[in-house]
């Protein structure tokens, strides 16, 4: 940086101490009072190391009850990271071990910590960098404001928190965990804004309950939705390739399917909340820099032919909630495994039960309690669609699912 600049730096940091001294003797303050300093000063930093007209700072609606971080740093429309800011006055090895960062470090990753004049850099929930840039006992005194201090780390230090830009994902493994630490923040504020009695959550818990399942609890709905949410965006990543959005993610749901369709639609209405917006948008970029084609070779190598959107979801859960995958049995079975299943059974069929067209015979019913992907039941109608080509008889294929399929393959998924 040239002389020039830094002298420069150094004004801004001085007028910046200037204020919150301003606002810090007054002696009625709140966090809050010293959000518009400390925008200021984030904000005329920001060309020291951001080229793009566009780059800004956005201050977090903040909301006592709902534990949200109190800045979101943007540029071109991306989340480059967040700041929390407390009181000058904390001490921030205290802050670091509690609940509220513990949760902002194991899912936010370009975090910054603050009391105003002490600032700590967390990069994927590590420790990264810290600096001080001004004396909590000068502040206090009231008689002057801090001096600047160490103010070329500190531009060191800005300079790793803005050089921050989401890794691109190669991995469904890779995938999965930044997903799984973004849903799981998610979960958390969707609990805590049905607790302050959000009007739009409020009615979405209300229509899973009434359509879905009657006796949902508060907490069971969050974690569905959030879910819902997450492996929405990822399946319609899976099929908006190139310009992908998450204001074109509820143009992939069938007409069917409405209360999901209008959940995804919620996204760019003016009633979603703020508090969750800015979450759906850091899932939104991590999909946004996942290498999709990477991901498609992979399962195609370790899983066959299958839809990936839908075994990806027991990599998801195994890391989003491994408790809740062994609960409900989310397991994925090798096709092929599958495949020597049915075939048995349609050979058992035949051979031990005089069923001369196995599963294709009309007075079989099959029944798969613990569904999931449904892997077993396309197989068996597979299996059908074989046996019926080698009788000749595939020209009554469209009669056999309407007579037999429907009604007598039966198939259930808790």
């Amino acid at each position: 940086m040239k002389g020039t600049e830094r002298d420069k730096f150094e004004q801004v940091v001085k007028e910046y101490f200037k204020e919150i001294h301003g606002i810090y003797v007054t002696g009625d303050f709140r966090e809050e009072s010293f959000y518009p300093s400390l925008k200021t000063l984030i904000e005329k930093c920001v060309p020291l190391f951001l080229s793009k007209e566009d780059a800004g700072v956005l201050v977090q609606p903040k909301r006592t009850a709902v534990g949200i971080p109190d800045f979101l740093i943007r540029t071109e429309g991306k989340i480059v990271g967040y700041i929390e800011v407390k009181l000058p006055e904390a001490n921030l090895s205290d802050q670091e071990d509690s609940e509220q960062l513990r949760r902002y470090r194991g899912s936010l990753p370009n975090l910054i910590l603050t009391n105003l004049l002490e600032f700590r850099l967390f990069r994927q929930g590590n420790l990264i960098d810290t600096v001080e840039i001004g004396r909590q006992f000068i502040l206090q005194s009231l008689k002057h404001p801090p001096v600047p201090e160490k103010l070329d780390l500190f531009l060191e230090f800005l300079e790793k928190f803005f050089s921050f830009s989401t890794p691109a994902i190669k991995t469904s493994s890779n995938l999965s965990i930044e997903l799984a630490k973004r849903t799981r923040f998610l979960e958390h504020i969707l609990q805590e804004e049905l607790d302050q009695g959000n009007g739009e959550i409020s009615r979405f818990y209300k229509a899973f309950q009434e359509e879905l399942i009657e006796t949902l609890t508060k907490e069971r709905f969050a974690d569905l939705y959030a879910q819902t949410i997450t492996y929405g965006l990822f399946a319609a990543r899976m099929r908006f390739q190139n310009g992908f959005k998450k204001e074109l993610a509820w143009q992939s749901i069938p007409q069917s399917l409405s209360l999901l369709k209008e959940i995804f639609y919620s996204f760019t209405g003016p009633h979603f909340p703020e508090s969750l917006s800015w979450i759906v948008d850091d899932i939104t970029q991590v999909l946004e820099e996942t290498d999709i084609s990477s991901i498609l070779k992979e399962f195609k190598a370790t899983r066959w032919e299958e839809d990936p959107m839908i075994h990806f979801y027991e990599t998801f859960l195994s890391t989003y909630n491994p408790r809740e995958r062994e609960r409900l049995g989310v397991y994925y079975t090798p096709l092929p495994v599958v495949s020597y299943i049915v075939k048995s059974i349609h050979k058992f069929l035949k051979d031990k039960f005089g069923k001369a067209e196995g599963l294709a015979t009309t007075d079989v019913t099959l029944l798969d309690p613990a569904a999931g992907t449904l892997t077993f039941i396309v197989q068996a109608i597979k299996q059908v669609q074989k046996e019926l080509a080698e009788l000749n008889k595939i020209g009554l294929i469209k009669s056999y699912i309407e007579e037999h399929i429907l009604p007598h393959f039966h198939a259930f998924e808790l």
